[in-house]
């Protein structure tokens, strides 16, 4: 991917992070508190609208439920 598309995706991830809360996505809410967490959630969402074509919303979803799975 172009670094100008990452970019854009970026700002697009942050801006559906900064509406998680500890009621809609308690586990990403705790994970994303730290700089290393949060790079940690960045960086899987990219890799799932890399390969699988959804949105960050989606990604958001589907990473939520694999964290709970993991609780």
């Amino acid at each position: 991917m172009k670094q100008s598309i990452i970019d854009e995706l970026r700002v697009e991830i942050l801006a559906q992070l900064k509406d998680i809360t500890p009621r809609n996505c308690p586990e990403i809410y705790n994970e994303i508190k730290t700089p290393q967490g949060y790079a940690n959630i960045e960086r899987r969402i990219i890799a799932m609208v890399c390969a699988d074509g959804i949105t960050p919303s989606g990604a958001i979803g589907q990473i939520e439920s694999q964290l709970e799975g993991n609780g």
